[in-house]
């Protein structure tokens, strides 16, 4: 029976590691679309983002790929445990 609770654990631990990879790289995606798309076509709407330039999506691209090299420096990505 421990061994069994133990290889139930032991996936569940590799399921909750998957999930907070994927939630981890769509937090900074969610921020930065959130912060940028409240400027609309007509100008911004708050006054506090008149000197920020509008980006391209470049930053999304950006910050998917530097998380991706970091996780799989870090061995989080495929492996045997995967």
């Amino acid at each position: 029976m421990d061994t069994h609770l133990s290889t139930v654990s032991n996936r569940l631990n590799v399921v909750m590691k998957q999930l907070a990879i994927i939630a981890t790289i769509f937090l900074p995606l969610s921020f930065l679309t959130g912060f940028f798309g409240r400027i609309t076509l007509d100008g911004p709407t708050h006054p506090e983002l008149l000197d920020v330039p509008v980006p391209r999506g470049g930053h999304r691209v950006a910050a998917v790929v530097l998380l991706y090299i970091l996780f799989k420096r870090r061995g989080w990505l495929g492996g045997p445990s995967a």
